[in-house]
This record gives structure tokens, sequence and C-alpha cells, in this order.
């Protein structure tokens, strides 16, 4: 049987080496998904460069306007400034109309040579919205087309649980990603984030020791490949599913199947000498009742043998 362990981590891992890239679909989902991660970054004066990948025009008020561009961009910029964040670059793209183009997949690749990141983070492509997920394939595709990146690549969940092997502790600074989250106020009257966002913050401390109270959760590649995101993804996952889970679990049923076939044998043995008792009684034959059914145990005595004879075979 899988145990959790093989898919959750049970302890806290490190802050990923800097400097970083952040890859946002929206103005936002950097703080929403990993703020907490970003505030122990600023602590540890990791350089971080932010990058928004759509103008955020159907998020908040005034959906689609200029001025809700303008907004989103300034409270990107406040956070900027909160996390000493080394700079924010804004591509504009539509947003909900985020495409992993070629020009698009080019330009990634050009600011990961630019500058040389050890860890470049993006949405997972489990993710719900389609922007997250369009944001994935299009910096993991950006990625593939930079041999010479020789960092880490990191999927970060904003809105659902995605799949994760490395889960770290923000406790200490949940209360800062909380203030950082209420910049946002051109999307609090939307629906109620921060409390969605804590709430999974919350959850991923499940697994963690007792003192932790609040994590942020990432899945690690430790190589970019040749495959696609979506194969890589699940590659990446079989040493948490596939192999030593499945041959424990194997061992397990077979452990299992062998007590039952000792079980089995036992009982036979028993019957059969059951049988041979009464066949060889001198009790069993003063009747004609009797006789008979010591012939029906002689009969039933004999397929017991062959079919035992069948079954030693196989």
């Amino acid at each position: 049987m899988i145990q959790e362990d093989a898919l959750i981590p049970y302890r806290t891992s490190p802050l990923p080496e800097g400097p970083w890239v952040v890859f946002a679909p929206h103005p936002d989902d950097e703080t929403f998904g990993m703020g907490g991660s970003l505030a122990l970054a600023a602590k540890k004066e990791i350089g971080v460069t932010l990058v928004v990948l759509t103008d955020g025009s159907m998020g908040g008020g005034e959906m689609g306007s200029g001025n809700i561009i303008s907004t989103r961009e300034k409270e990107v910029q406040e956070i900027s400034k909160r996390l000493h964040l080394k700079s924010v670059l804004f591509w504009r793209q539509r947003d909900r109309n985020l495409r992993a183009s070629q020009d698009l997949i080019t330009r990634v690749a050009a600011l990961i040579r630019k500058i040389k990141p050890a860890s470049v983070f993006f949405p997972s492509p489990m993710e719900l919205h389609p922007d997250h997920r369009t944001a994935a394939t299009l910096v993991w595709e950006g990625l593939r087309s930079c041999p010479e990146f020789q960092g880490k690549a990191y999927a970060y969940e904003i809105s659902v649980q995605c799949p994760t092997n490395q889960l770290i502790d923000i406790t200490a600074v949940a209360d800062e990603k909380t203030a950082l989250a209420t910049l946002y106020q051109s999307q609090m009257g939307e629906r109620d984030y921060l409390t969605l966002i804590l709430a999974l913050n919350r959850t991923r401390s499940y697994t963690l020791p007792p003192e932790v109270h609040f994590a942020e959760a990432f899945f690690a590649y430790e190589n970019i490949g040749d495959t696609d995101l979506a194969l890589h993804t699940l590659n990446n996952l079989r040493p948490y599913w596939s192999e030593d889970a499945v041959s424990q679990e194997e061992k397990h049923r077979r452990e299992n199947l062998q007590v039952a076939l000792d079980l089995a044998q036992t009982e036979r043995t028993k019957w059969r000498q059951r049988c041979e008792d009464l066949e060889n009684s001198r009790l069993w034959r003063y009747t004609k009742p009797m006789r008979n059914a010591a012939t029906k145990i002689k009969i039933a005595n004999q397929r017991i043998r062959k079919t035992n004879g069948q079954w030693k075979r196989h």
C-alpha cells in the first residue's frame, strides 16, 4: 500500500538558491502563490526579478479598461518596494488570452540567458486558470530552448493544491504575506482571496511538524529534459508514486497471497487426514449406510489428492 509520505513531504525544504526569476500570469499571482517565500528571499537578500505576463485587465473593477491595468501595475510596484525586488517587468499580454507563442518563448529564453538565474518559478501546470497553465507551458518551453540554463525550475501553486515535492515553512512571515496580499485592493472586492490563500497555506502544514502553521508548496524539477511539461511532470512524480511505492505494495500483496496459500494447504491436510481416519475406521463397516458413506468419502479423498497434486505442480 502506498503511504502518505510517498505522495507529500513530511519535512520542510530550504529556500531555493538565488538569483530568482519569478513568472506571474497576473499582477498578484506572485504574492498569492509564493509571497511568503518571496518575503523570506528578501530577508536573505536573494535577487529576484519578477515578470508579470498579462496586463490584468480582466480582474477587479473597471474590467477591460486602462484604469484597472494602471492600478494593478501600481500595486505590483508597491509590492516590489516592500519585497526589495531587483526589478519588475511588465510584458502586458492580454488577460485571459495568454499564448505560448514562439515570440514569447524566445523572449523567456533571452531573459534567462541575460539574468542566469539559479531558480526559475512558474505556476503549476495543474492550476485551473487558463493563463496560469499557459504561463507554465510558456516558461517551460523557454527553458527548453535555453540549454545554457543550469539551474532548477519550480512550479508553485496559486489557487488549488497541486503536485508537490517541496514545502517551505512561511510561518514566520505569514503576517507579512497577509499584509502584502491586502495591497492588492483592486482584487479584494472581487472575492475573499485573503481567506482562500491563508487556508491553502494552512492546509499545506498538515504533514509538517506542529510548529509549522503555514507553508507554500512547490514542485521542483531536477532537469528540463526534452519532453513537454505535462509528460515531464508525470515522469517526475514516479519516484513518489511508482517504483519503490509499488514494489512495496507488490511485496505486501505477495505476502498476503502466500499466507492464503499456506492456510489453504493446512486446511486441505486436515480434511485429508479426517477422510483417511473415517475410511480406515471399522465402525463404518457395521451398517450398509455407513459403507455407502465410506465409499463417498473415499471418492472425495481421491479427488482431494488429485487436486493437491495439481496445486503442487503449479
